[in-house]
């Protein structure tokens, strides 16, 4: 019988000049292999605090930080006058500094400061350090916090309960990090920049191309978008022409207008419309099914295949769900991204949808699907119209929805604008595909240089 290893190891040799902190945490946590060829320095030794306190006054209007998670960086939060602000005791932080926030540094919630913040306040939860440029590139130990090495050393310095564990300013200063000379680092820097460069480019070709599939189809429809007119005074309706109670449907008044080259339909007339509703959770035999249940949440994508939620058949069966064939339309008619965005997509496998969705099935031969998707998901002008703002959330009426209109071009139209539009969409995806690539290498590349 073979002999397992055994998982425990009782004795674990550390070198002394890689002991960060006298910690259990820090001496068992596993060790990352630096390149020989340069030397470590603590923390400590290229980054000084600094503490450049003030007292806010009621009257006079402060800029605000906030640190994003993940390695997002420094940027605004808001602008409030003193009055408004809490802990009058805050500190001035300046362009070029390294800031970390103390509850989130384990998050990767640091970076340096921009010049957008310069002057601005934050509370004692955020350290700000000078860094020390005759020793270290600014750009350079931005890069080094990208690395899991740095990630690791904000973890390891972080302690206390779980959700509030805080940056223990010591431990931090006292890990090292690898040094190279500053000709190094700033070769490393140029290398970095050049491959993700490249990368910046291919991001900027795929939102010129996207920009480029609206104006395409705009033109290719001669569609031309038009302000609406809004009919006043004294208005006589005859009863057998009202389709609907609406005061909006009864005066003629419209949201969005538009001129277009071909005929129109409204999409009520187009599609069989559905809406969608939420089982109840208190009853687990309607949760964690085979169906995809589609919310707001899982419309990031324009092809939909999954979802993070999932209903059972009996939540179909016992509810006001409906079970949404293949390549039907999904909207989001209510949920705050609609301040900047209609989400649309077309779902690939049966699902239902919650409330916060609308969705249409194509009943009508002189339109194909793909086309009727594009369309509306290209159409944000003309659907961001529609948005009614509330005191809440946003939201988009389905009577309004439903008259939206539709342009029908003839089927061979259709097929060369879904053609065309398919393609420049896999270009667009190729690009990045490629940019998310060249990052990759740019930091493996980076790491390489460092760490073994």
């Amino acid at each position: 019988m073979t002999k397992q290893p055994s998982q425990y190891n009782y004795l674990k040799l550390v070198r002394f000049r890689e002991f960060a902190t006298w910690s259990v945490q820090a001496v068992l946590q596993p060790q990352k292999s630096y390149n020989d060829t340069f030397r470590l320095a603590k923390l400590g030794e290229v980054l000084e605090r600094s503490k450049d306190d003030i007292i806010v006054q009621n009257e006079v209007l402060y800029k605000r930080v906030t640190i994003r998670l993940y390695n997002k960086g420094v940027t605004t939060r808001d602008e409030v006058y003193g009055k408004t602000i809490g802990t009058k005791k805050q500190f001035v932080v300046k362009q070029g500094q390294f800031l970390l926030s103390k509850i989130d540094a384990r998050n990767g919630a640091f970076g340096l400061a921009p010049q957008e913040i310069h002057l601005a306040i934050v509370t004692a939860d955020f350290l700000a350090y000078n860094i020390r440029k005759d020793l270290i590139n600014p750009v350079f130990l931005n890069l080094l916090t990208t690395t899991k090495h740095f990630h690791s050393i904000c973890q390891q310095s972080s302690t206390g309960t779980t959700g509030r564990q805080r940056i223990n300013e010591q431990k931090f200063l006292n890990f090292a990090i690898p040094l190279p000379p500053l000709d190094v680092q700033e070769r490393l820097v140029a290398a970095h920049h050049d491959c993700t460069q490249e990368a910046v480019d291919c991001e900027r070709e795929a939102t010129e191309t996207e920009q480029a599939i609206e104006r395409y189809i705009m033109e290719t429809l001669g569609i031309e978008i038009t302000q609406a007119e809004q009919k006043k005074g004294l208005q006589f309706v005859r009863f057998k022409d009202v389709e609907r109670w609406s005061l909006d449907a009864i005066l003629g008044n419209k949201d969005t207008t538009y001129k277009c080259s071909y005929p129109t339909e409204v999409l009520g007339k187009l599609c069989k419309a559905k809406s969608g509703a939420t089982p109840s959770k208190g009853n687990p035999a309607y949760w964690n099914g085979s169906i995809p249940w589609i919310s707001p949440k899982d419309m990031k994508t324009d092809k939909i295949k999954n979802s993070q939620d999932f209903v059972s058949q009996k939540a179909i069966e016992d509810n006001t769900l409906s079970l949404l064939t293949e390549k039907s339309i999904l909207i989001v008619v209510r949920s705050g991204i609609l301040q900047r965005l209609v989400p649309v997509a077309i779902n690939l496998v049966p699902v239902t949808i919650n409330q916060d969705l609308r969705a249409f099935t194509l009943n009508d031969s002189r339109l194909t699907v793909e086309f009727l998707f594009y369309f509306l998901e290209q159409a944000q002008t003309i659907l961001l119209r529609l948005v009614k703002n509330s005191t809440t959330v946003q939201s988009i009426d389905s009577d309004k929805l439903e008259d939206l209109s539709i342009p029908l071009p003839p089927l061979d139209v259709q097929a060369e604008i879904v053609e065309t539009v398919s393609r420049m969409k896999s270009r667009i995806k190729e690009l990045r595909d490629k940019a998310a690539r060249l990052r990759r290498e740019a930091k493996e590349a980076f790491e390489k240089e460092l760490f073994l």
